[in-house]
């Protein structure tokens, strides 16, 4: 909801937009805050912290797009640290994940997912 407002929005916005009730709204905001995701301005309105909203490949929003820059590399050293098939998913708005990126193991039998939805 952050991601995609086009300013800071207020405590009474987030509970509108998310229907939960205000206490939680509050929380999940403040750890958001404590975790420097989101940051909050004078007013008291919150918004993505601009580190993310500034990064040239910021992974705000951005889907499969947003860890290009890092997933390759990552997951093949991974792959050859656990010699095991490394597959990076992301969730669809129907709750089904999506498999986005998959490295294969370094041995002869290894795992064979395909790209695409997982059933």
């Amino acid at each position: 909801m952050l991601a995609a407002s086009s300013g800071p929005v207020s405590l009474a916005d987030v509970v509108t937009e998310l229907g939960i009730p205000k206490s939680s709204a509050l929380m999940l905001l403040r750890t958001l805050v404590a975790k420097l995701y989101v940051e909050r301005d004078a007013d008291g309105r919150y918004q993505i912290h601009r580190f993310y909203r500034s990064s040239r490949d910021s992974w705000v929003g951005a889907g499969r797009r947003g860890c290009a820059g890092w997933r390759a590399p990552l997951m093949e050293d991974l792959a050859l640290a656990v010699q095991e098939t490394v597959i990076v998913g992301m969730m669809t708005p129907a709750f089904d994940v999506k498999i986005v990126e998959k490295v294969p193991s370094p041995r002869e039998v290894r795992y064979g997912q395909q790209r695409g939805n997982l059933s």
